[in-house]
């Protein structure tokens, strides 16, 4: 689950780097766009997510 991953500390959200996979699905989750994937676009990261959809 996305939530596990994040962790709330002075009333704002931080990614847990230790649990991180770097999915990118937190960023795509995010209903205000607030998470920056490092490593990927958000395009690549939804087309990511969307082919994994479509497959399972």
């Amino acid at each position: 689950m996305i939530l596990e991953k994040v962790m709330f500390l002075t009333r704002k959200a931080y990614i847990n780097p230790i649990t991180c996979k770097g999915c990118g699905s937190c960023s795509v989750a995010c209903p205000v766009g607030a998470i920056t994937p490092q490593h990927f676009s958000k395009q690549q990261i939804e087309a990511s997510l969307e082919a994994a959809i479509i497959k399972s």
